[in-house]
């Protein structure tokens, strides 16, 4: 996958997300915590970069272990730093529902989507 491929990718699931966050503020009590959904766009719009720079690197060794180890970590810190992501916004704007949760797991669950297709051709290709 070139630069133009992955840009115009990640360009795509991006607007695909933001159009999700655009929609969804129409309902006041998800609209009240749109700072989280955008945050959670930028988070992931970074993260998907970061694997892109990274990926072929890692794929390209000798151990191919290095490669799965590699996609298991990022899973993981994408985890820990979303929960992180999460807590923050919990307690410092004390939601007073958990209607903000839906938009966030709707933007993760295209980013994770993006980001295995993105690895699975990083992997194959390298």
């Amino acid at each position: 996958m070139n630069n133009q491929q992955f840009f115009s990718k990640l360009g795509l699931v991006t607007v695909l997300a933001a159009g999700l966050i655009c929609g969804l503020n129409y309902i006041p009590s998800i609209y009240i915590a749109q700072s989280l959904s955008w945050s959670t766009l930028f988070f992931f719009v970074v993260l998907s970069v970061f694997i892109y720079i990274v990926g072929p690197i890692v794929a390209r060794q000798q151990n191919k272990n290095n490669y799965t180890a590699v996609i298991f970590f990022v899973m993981f810190v994408k985890m820990c730093l979303s929960i992180v992501l999460v807590g923050v916004y919990t307690k410092s704007n004390e939601p007073s529902n958990n209607y903000f949760l839906i938009p966030f797991f709707a933007i993760y669950l295209i980013y994770t989507i993006f980001e295995v297709h993105l690895m699975t051709r990083l992997g194959k290709h390298a």
